[in-house]
């Protein structure tokens, strides 16, 4: 008899049962074991064995077609739909897409592109970056997109690599003619002229779903970027189950095609995501660059849009989230690029009726591969296999691993991309073969997971040097070979820091003997080879690296050295700021860097700053009532700088300060009520503590502040000849004593109210608060009615609510977190008033 004890929360992950059978499992092969060695040992149930073999008997479905074939088909069904709309005012249907496509498509072909040729794209984000895309691949091509921002080695690498016959661009790009590639500038009015007599039909041209797609770069361990060769097949494998597993239960909840957000870099494969809903009849809105660097920005996008749904990064969606996304009805937000914690994960769980999606997988398995509905689990979990894919988690001689083992995970079937650009040995080091399907290849991805009982993944981390910075994944190997490549370098090595305030790079570097170290100079020197987001924060000179007793480096101790190196980083010099603005600046970054405060001339960027901390630094300035946009962090990255800047500011930016006045289109919510002509009283009413002794012109002060500071407040309902629209006006159109009030109220006790003393609520309280309000329809009068009742006290304590046009309410509602403007206002300079807002 066996009798097996477990305890539960040493093995969460493994029921007791199983872990009981197991072991009778081991026990009974140990008689017959022999010479073999114990890890000859079968640790599988056999309820396991039949899922795996079950597993690699399946096979993926070659797609049919190409990505060009799948679009031309969507806009032969839908021509007049909107297709693609961007920030600029550009609109295109389907019909006119195709047709912009196939004329510039027509002059590549004349240009001598076709299949398994590179066409290198460096334009601006834009409506003629879409436009480009789907032209290369009409053409047949693939399509290398180029961000010119990039240091000049940088590009001159990816070029030498990828050998585009020619470079798309525009006349700013001029720089680009050094890398020795013909270059078709789009925006000169000879060539435009040449590409609108284009006959607006595709080039008859071999198409095969094997034929490459596009060729993304990521980082390399070898110290240059390495190239991924994505193919239509694999790109169509991975829409087919992006359609059935996030648009078509989209399509049945909205009844109509999506509105989907492009706010991916184009230099990502992860750019795809949105773009595939072309594949499918939907409507693609292209953010400009400005917005992706500003969370107000792309919030009062989306809303103005009416976005349906929008891809982005853990990181950026807490931004979004506290820019107010969620007052919008978003009804799909999907998540990759970062891992995402377990707070951060049952925040998302409470978000319905929003369908949120944690997305994964590698550049090598196109886009994504393995997809968590957030919803259906409790933890974080990165989900299940795409139909066109299978998951393997292996030990370390490709041995399959009990559920709830930690293994390496491969990944296998139709969305494998081909391999990486003229690199055989590295392909053939990743894509090695699946031993379970002869013939089959799987891709190493290096990351640690935990396969969970109900069927899903838990992602534990890498098992190599990779990490990813702002959605970007990067090699550690490849920034140390930069650092080993400069001159006077003897040995480097990069420790890797995840900090609240985003993951920092730390560089150690031993100079050579007689070297003057500069550690600027040696910053200057790695942006002329890599971008900006793998510079390390710090470049540490020591003696020597650190060894372990195996002589192999010990990354603890850089790692400890690290921590205490950023830890000081903040001394008298950076504490003892000289004005309000540098003292407010100096709290700002200490709170954002986890109690670390960089010294007023430190550059932020190299020390942990970027894109998304900076809009996290914007929100809480903001906060705070300084006029401060990531414009201004992006020129101006010392404290010094930003305080002067902010200081000297001539006008307010436009994303704090300047309210943009004038008619604005409606919410759906009011366009069914002009659609069925029956307009009611919408209302929702917020009761604040009316302090003792309080007079009329105190509350017509304050109130005063609250209208010119929330420009919702000031907005009226209008007919016009092109239907309803909401009317902002500019501060002091409305008056606060023309909308003041004064209504006695007799005391009642109140029991079920907060508190249970002090407040009082009688029938002619719903009586009275009716004779200012209106009935919701069009009319010159304002948004809100304010009726002060001393001896009220607040319903519900510490209460923060957004302003905010909710559909099918007047939800005017105070958010007390002062200085925020056009989002709430300062509930501690309005105390005092009674709110009665209402849609009029």
């Amino acid at each position: 008899m066996v009798v097996v004890e477990a305890i539960r929360d040493a093995l969460p992950h493994l029921p007791a049962a199983q872990v009981c059978e197991r072991l009778l499992g081991l026990l009974r092969q140990l008689p017959d074991i022999g010479d073999a060695t114990p890890d000859s040992l079968d640790v599988l149930t056999a309820a396991e064995h039949a899922e795996f073999a079950e597993r690699a008997a399946w096979s993926a479905t070659a797609p049919e077609g190409t990505i060009w074939e799948t679009f031309e088909r969507q806009a032969s069904a839908t021509p007049h739909a909107v297709a693609l709309t961007t920030c600029r005012g550009d609109r295109y249907t389907y019909a006119e897409l195709h047709t912009a496509a196939c004329c510039l498509a027509g002059e590549l072909a004349a240009l001598g592109v076709g299949p398994e040729t590179v066409v290198a794209l460096a334009l601006p984000r834009s409506s003629e970056s879409i436009v480009a895309i789907l032209a290369v691949l009409a053409a047949g091509g693939a399509y290398l997109p180029v961000d010119i921002t990039l240091p000049a080695a940088r590009i001159e690498s990816i070029v030498r690599q990828a050998n585009p016959v020619i470079f798309i661009a525009e006349s700013g790009s001029g720089e680009l003619r050094g890398v020795g590639v013909p270059t078709l500038l789009v925006d000169d009015p000879a060539v435009a002229e040449r590409v609108s007599r284009r006959h607006p039909v595709a080039p008859s041209v071999p198409r095969h779903p094997e034929h490459g797609a596009y060729v993304i770069f990521t980082s390399g361990s070898t110290g240059e970027p390495k190239g991924v060769i994505g193919t239509n097949a694999a790109l169509l494998a991975y829409f087919a189950d992006h359609r059935e597993r996030v648009y078509r239960p989209a399509l049945g909840r909205l009844g109509r095609p999506l509105r989907i957000a492009h706010a991916w870099s184009l230099s990502f494969d992860a750019s795809w995501q949105p773009m595939v809903g072309l594949l499918d009849g939907h409507a693609l809105h292209l953010f400009d660059a400005a917005q992706l660097r500003d969370a107000d920005l792309l919030v009062k996008g989306i809303a103005h849009q009416q976005i349906d749904m929008i891809d982005t990064t853990p990181s950026m969606w807490v931004q979004l989230r506290a820019a107010g996304l969620l007052d919008h009805g978003v009804s799909v937000l999907a998540l990759g690029g970062e891992a995402i914690d377990s707070a951060l994960w049952q925040s998302l769980r409470s978000v319905a009726p929003t369908a949120v999606y944690n997305c994964y997988g590698p550049t090598e398995m196109t886009v994504e591969a393995v997809v968590a509905p957030v919803d259906q689990y409790p933890a974080p979990t990165i989900g299940t296999a795409n139909a066109g894919t299978c998951c393997y988690v292996l030990d370390s001689a490709l041995r399959v691993v009990p559920t709830g083992v930690v293994g390496e995970l491969y990944l296998a079937g139709s969305q494998l991309t081909r391999g990486y650009v003229n690199r055989p040995a590295m392909t053939a080091a990743r894509f090695v073969a699946d031993p379970f399907r002869p013939g089959q290849r799987m891709y190493r991805t290096g990351d640690l997971v935990r396969r969970l009982p109900h069927g899903g993944y838990a992602y534990l981390g890498r098992s190599d040097n990779q990490v990813k910075i702002r959605g970007y994944r990067i090699e550690i190997g490849e920034i140390e070979a930069a650092l080993r490549g400069q001159p006077g370098v003897h040995d480097a090595a990069v420790s890797v820091l995840r900090r609240p305030g985003g993951t920092v790079l730390v560089a150690f570097v031993v100079w050579q003997e007689d070297t003057d170290g500069d550690a600027i100079r040696l910053r200057t020197a790695l942006s002329e080879r890599l971008p900006s987001y793998m510079i390390p924060a710090r470049v540490v000179a020591v003696p020597r690296l650190p060894v372990n007793a195996n002589g192999k480096l010990d990354s603890r101790v850089l790692d400890r050295l690290a921590e205490t190196i950023l830890s000081g980083a903040g001394d008298k010099e950076s504490l003892a700021a000289g004005t309000s603005t540098e003292r407010a600046l100096c709290e700002i970054l200490e709170e954002q860097f986890n109690g670390v405060v960089p010294h007023l001339d430190d550059d932020l960027f190299l020390f942990g700053m970027d894109s998304i901390v900076a809009i996290s630094l914007v929100h809480k300035a903001r906060r705070r009532g300084l006029n401060l946009s990531p414009r201004m962090v992006f020129t101006a990255p010392t404290i010094r700088q930003l305080a002067a800047t902010i200081d000297t500011a001539v006008d307010p930016d436009t994303t704090v300060g300047q309210a943009e006045y004038g008619e604005v289109l409606p919410l759906p919510m009011v366009s069914w009520l002009y659609e069925h002509g029956n307009f009611r009283r919408f209302t929702h009413t917020v009761l604040l503590r009316l302090p003792p002794r309080i007079d009329r012109s105190t509350v017509e002060m304050m109130l005063q502040l609250l209208l010119d500071g929330h420009d919702t407040l000031r907005s009226i309902l209008t007919d016009t000849a092109a239907g309803p629209r909401l009317l902002t006006r500019e501060p002091g159109v409305v008056r606060a004593r023309d909308i003041l009030t004064r209504m006695p109220l007799r005391n009642r006790p109140m029991p079920n109210w907060w508190p249970p003393s002090g407040a009082a609520r009688v029938p002619s309280w719903t009586r009275s608060t009716r004779a200012p309000a209106r009935w919701c329809g069009p009319s010159g009068s304002p948004a809100v009615t304010v009726v002060p009742a001393p001896g009220m006290r607040c319903c519900s304590p510490r209460t923060t609510w957004r302003s905010t046009w909710c559909p099918g309410t007047s939800c005017w509602v105070i958010s007390p977190r002062p200085g925020v403007r056009s989002t709430g206002c300062a509930a501690e300079n309005v105390a005092g008033v009674h709110l009665l807002p209402s849609l009029v």
